[in-house]
C-alpha cells in the first residue's frame, strides 16, 4: 500500500554501481508507474536472503541506523574470518571513521584478531565477530572431543583431517589454531592437534598386556617381537600408542624397541664409531648378539635421521 515501508532484495539482470546510502527510485515502464524508493543498505550481499530471516533484519537495521562501529561489525559479521581491510571495503565507512570503529570493537572485545598484527583500516590482519569466534571455538573444542572419544589411544586428531570437516581456508584455519593454543584450549604437535588435558590412558585390560608385550622386551631387548607379533598381542591401537606416546621407538616396518634400549643402541653404535671410525653391519650384529635382520634396520634408520651415513659397507658419523 501507498506510504508501507519494508525491506527489498533487488536482484538486477546487469551490475550496477552503488554503495551504502546510494538513492534509488523504481518505476515500471508499462505501464509507467512510480513503485517505490529507497536507500541502499547492503550494496555487496553475500547471498539471497530468506524473507523473514530476523538476524538478517536485525543485521539491516544496524547497518541503516548504526554507528560506524555496529556496520563494522555487521561487515564483518557477513565476511566471516577475513581480513580486516575486506571488512572495511565491505562497509563503506570512510578511513577516519572505520579506524575509529576498529579501535571500539577491539577494546570492547566485539571484534577477535586471529593474528598479533597491526590492526589498521588498510591491513591484512585477520579478524572475526566476537560471537562467530565463539561459535568457532566451541565447533573446534567438540570436534576434537568427539575424535578422542571415539579414537581414545591417539595422541590427535590429524591437522589436516580437523581443517577438513571445519571447511576453513588454511590461512585461516593455523591463525585458529594457533589462538587456541595460545590461549591453552588446545596442544597443537607437528601434523596433529588434541584438546587440552587429552591423554591416552590404558584400560586396565589393556595395561596387561602392555606389560605382558614389555616383559618381552626385556628378556630379548635386540631381538625383540616385531612390529606383527607386537599388534598381534596388544592390537594395533595399542601398539600404535606405544609408538607415539614414546615407549616403542620403530626403526622400520617390521622393527621396533623399546625407548631404553633404542637410546642405548643408539650411544654404543656412536661410541664404537668414534673409537673405531666406522662400523658396518656385521659389527652391529656382532656388538649386540642379534640377527642381521635387527642391525640392518637400526642402522638405516640411523642413517635416515642423520646419526650416521653409509660409506660403501660401512656407516660412519654424519
Amino acid at each position: 500500500e501507498p506510504g508501507q515501508e519494508g525491506w527489498l532484495q533487488l536482484e538486477l539482470r546487469q551490475p550496477v554501481v552503488a554503495v551504502r546510502g546510494d538513492r534509488y527510485i523504481l518505476r515500471r515502464p508499462s505501464p509507467g508507474e512510480t513503485l517505490g524508493g529507497g536507500a541502499v543498505v547492503d550494496p555487496q550481499p553475500k547471498r539471497r536472503h530468506k524473507r523473514f530471516d530476523e538476524a538478517m533484519l536485525r543485521s539491516l537495521v544496524s547497518m541503516s541506523q548504526g554507528s560506524p562501529a555496529d556496520i563494522l561489525l555487521q561487515a564483518c559479521t557477513a565476511l566471516g574470518p577475513g581480513a580486516v581491510k575486506d571488512a572495511v571495503t565491505r562497509s563503506r565507512l570512510e578511513v577516519q571513521n572505520a579506524a575509529a570503529a576498529l579501535e571500539e570493537l577491539s577494546a570492547s572485545g566485539q571484534l577477535v584478531a586471529l593474528e598479533d598484527r597491526d590492526l589498521s583500516p588498510s591491513a591484512d590482519t585477520l579478524v572475526m565477530a566476537a560471537a562467530q569466534w565463539s561459535s568457532l571455538k566451541e565447533s573446534v573444542v567438540a570436534t576434537l572431543v568427539a575424535y578422542h572419544k571415539s579414537f581414545p589411544l591417539r595422541r590427535g586428531m590429524a591437522r589436516e583431517e580437523l581443517k577438513s570437516r571445519l571447511k576453513l581456508t588454511p590461512r585461516v584455519f593455523n591463525a585458529v589454531v594457533k589462538k587456541l593454543a595460545a590461549e591453552g584450549a588446545l596442544i597443537e604437535a607437528g601434523s596433529w592437534v588434541a584438546r587440552a588435558g587429552h591423554e591416552i590412558r590404558f584400560d586396565n585390560a589393556q595395561q596387561a598386556q602392555v606389560q605382558a608385550l614389555m616383559r618381552r622386551f626385556a628378556q630379548s631387548p635386540y631381538s625383540p617381537p616385531t612390529v606383527k607379533e607386537c599388534q598381534a598381542e596388544v592390537g594395533e591401537e595399542v601398539f600404535n600408542a606405544l609408538v607415539e606416546i614414546g615407549n616403542l621407538v620403530a626403526v622400520s616396518t617390521e622393527v621396533v624397541f623399546r625407548k631404553s634400549d633404542y637410546d642405548s643402541m643408539a650411544a654404543k653404535i656412536r661410541q664404537t664409531i668414534r673409537e673405531k671410525s666406522q662400523i658396518t653391519v656385521a659389527d652391529v650384529r656382532d656388538l649386540f648378539d642379534t640377527s642381521r635382520r635387527y642391525a640392518l634396520a637400526l642402522m638405516e634408520h640411523l642413517d635416515s635421521i642423520g646419526v650416521t651415513v653409509r660409506d660403501r659397507d660401512a656407516r660412519k658419523l654424519k
